[in-house]
């Protein structure tokens, strides 16, 4: 009705207006002669600024322009106190507004002469002024005891929320503008999806069981003040209780598959050294299989002439799951096998990373000094335990030989291969009885053909090119000794090596931030640790590592007791004896020697090239012959 009122006035207001006819504006007296002038022009109105929409404001501001002064009419939904118009912009106060869509609001202007405007329509808005609010929830746990790994909470709000107004806020402690899922603290808090959520949709959030979720009565979804809807409502502060159901404090864990080789025999050792993980594939090696395949079986079967009592030559097997369920991919032998030659084949590790995989051959006895790129391997055994690497490519669900890879000084008894390393397209290969006396490092495929320092060891680093492989540098240590060093099973992580041993003898307790080491020698098997960085194709040793509280007999470095993340390094010391039972952080470590071979663990942190000691970690219930560090894995910041 009031719309039709203000059109029907708006409609009088025009024809009497017209019915005037011309009117008189100015008279002229400078002449004393009576005229008039004619003002037949209408102003002009045009919208400047809408009204915002959707808006919880119930008397929003609107701006249009006007080309002359006069007096404001208005129309349909809407009105206001504001009557008078300005040659220019002007800007009116709407009178309250309900809660709705206004879609027919109109304004005209008559000009000081009558004349009447252009009718002008409001560009249609939205008034909301209802904070959302959580209409239902419900979870997949309901009435549980237990779940496995995730919960899913799902919520249901009684409107559309556009993130642009969905705060989220990362610290568990406030919460501000989270769904907060909880029991009586409301202390865990599950981040707003980052996509809009539409009106009344069901949105899930899942719950980790690390959230320490556990309820045994009800539960309770809280969204707490400052999440709001697209026309700013705020959310108050609410509360809807759920089913009772309960999480674990940590994810469950089930047995997911039981594997045993395709010939399992007796004594084969089938996982007992490196067994490796990567996504969706395991390779396993068996260093005393027996058979005298020389091929690769892709698929689920393997030879079943594994118990004719040869020698202890060794198998790699590779698995591949599928969903859920696990099948072997592969049975890898070399393609040198001999059964009259002990190669245990896999017994030092199998690494995989991608679709590559490195298996170590540290009793290959061929007389061999190149990398042969291809299918095949010398057959020679003129040179025992000179050791090999193998290299696997699998493209598809096919795997082939893709390098046999043998030391550029290959001696007898080097044991080349007795520690392997793989991270992409670089390979690490540790021969723990490599005899040289070399202190440098030698970039490019050089190595010494000196043997005058029995079981000093060393590194050889070898980088892929397309597919096949080259050596990139044969490693020493600064300070190589006969026969107490024993250097170089390498861990390596993208451009840095670490090479420890565990038979190094210095007295050093400091860290060495460059290239050289300590020659000193009295302090039998402490152990050390030697950093290099690769910059461009080039390596050069960037740190040597000594414990803080360093002693003889600590074994600090064993090649199993050592992990390296980025630029965080955790090096195990099983034979170190002091009885503190706390971490420190810092660079200092315990003196102490009274709990023998308790064992620490020793955190060291990089800062542009420099290394430092973040922390020296005893276990909390330390006790003599425990052996703490004998294995460490590390992961960003867990350990």
């Amino acid at each position: 009705m009031n719309k039709i009122l203000h059109i029907i006035l708006i409609s009088i207001f025009s024809l009497t207006i017209i019915s005037c006819g011309e009117k008189e504006e100015h008279t002229n007296t400078n002449d004393n002669t009576n005229s008039t002038t004619t003002d037949t022009t209408a102003p002009v109105i045009a919208e400047v600024t809408k009204v915002t929409t959707p808006t919880n404001d119930n008397t929003p501001n609107y701006t249009f322009s006007s080309t002359e002064r006069g007096t404001i009419s208005y129309g349909g939904s809407c009105s206001s106190s504001n009557t008078i118009a300005i040659s220019g912009n002007n800007t009116i106060t709407l009178d309250y507004l309900s809660e709705g869509t206004y879609s027919d609001c109109i304004i005209a202007v008559s000009g000081t002469t009558g004349n009447l405007s252009n009718i002008l329509t409001i560009t249609s808005f939205i008034v909301d002024t209802t904070a959302p609010t959580v209409s239902s929830i419900s979870t997949t746990a309901d009435n549980q005891s237990s779940v496995s790994i995730t919960d899913n909470i799902t919520v249901t709000f009684s409107e559309a929320m556009d993130t642009t107004y969905v705060t989220t806020n990362t610290d568990n402690t406030s919460c501000s503008g989270t769904l907060r899922v909880s029991s009586d603290n409301f202390s865990n808090c599950v981040q707003m999806s980052s996509s809009p959520i539409s009106s009344n949709s069901d949105k899930t959030f899942t719950v980790d069981p690390s959230d320490n979720l556990s309820y045994s009565t009800n539960y309770k979804i809280r969204v707490t003040t400052g999440v709001k809807d697209a026309a700013g409502n705020a959310m108050s502060s609410q509360y809807e209780t759920g089913s009772a159901f309960t999480t674990s404090s940590a994810p469950q864990w089930v047995m997911q598959a039981y594997i045993k080789a395709a010939n399992s025999d007796a004594a084969d050792v089938f996982g007992l050294y490196g067994s490796t993980v990567n996504g969706d594939t395991i390779a396993v090696g068996a260093p005393r299989e027996k058979s005298n395949q020389t091929t690769i079986t892709n698929g689920t079967s393997a030879s079943s002439n594994n118990h004719s009592g040869g020698k202890d030559m060794g198998a790699a097997y590779v698995y591949k799951r599928t969903g859920t369920s696990w099948a072997q991919e592969a049975y890898i032998k070399p393609a040198n096998n001999n059964v009259s030659i002990e190669m245990n084949f896999g017994y030092i590790g199998t690494i995989i990373s991608g679709d590559t995989l490195l298996v170590s051959g540290g009793y290959d006895a061929s007389n061999q000094r190149t990398i042969t790129n291809g299918t095949s391997a010398s057959t020679n055994t003129s040179r025992a335990q000179s050791g090999a690497a193998f290299v696997y490519k699998r493209s598809g669900n096919s795997w082939t030989q893709e390098a046999y890879i043998k030391a550029s000084n290959a001696e007898f008894a080097d044991r080349f291969a007795s520690g392997i390393a793989l991270d992409g397209d670089t390979i690490a290969v540790f021969a723990a009885k490599e005899d040289s006396n070399q202190t440098t490092i030698t970039n490019g495929t050089g190595s010494s053909s000196d043997n005058s320092r029995p079981d000093a060891g060393a590194v050889y680093v070898y980088k892929r090119t397309g597919n096949s492989w080259a050596q990139e540098a044969y490693i020493k240590a600064a300070n190589t000794q006969s026969g107490n060093i024993y250097f170089g099973t390498p861990i390596l992580n993208g451009d840095t090596l670490v090479a420890t041993t565990q038979y190094e003898d210095s007295n050093q307790t400091t860290i060495t931030n460059g290239t050289t080491a300590s020659t000193n020698s009295d302090s039998d098997d402490s152990g050390a640790a030697y950093v290099y960085k690769r910059t461009g194709s080039s390596w050069a040793q960037e740190a040597y590592i000594k414990a803080s509280n360093s002693e003889a007999g600590d074994s600090f470095g064993n090649s199993r007791y050592s992990a390296i993340d980025g630029d965080t390094l955790a090096i195990g010391a099983t034979g170190e004896d002091s009885n503190q039972n706390v971490i420190t952080n810092g660079t200092t470590a315990s003196s102490d020697n009274s709990n023998t071979s308790s064992g620490a663990v020793y955190v060291y942190k990089r800062t542009g090239t420099s290394w430092a000691q973040e922390a020296y970690i005893k276990p909390s219930n330390s006790d003599a012959g425990d052996g703490f560090g004998g294995s460490i894995s590390i992961s960003g910041n867990l350990m």
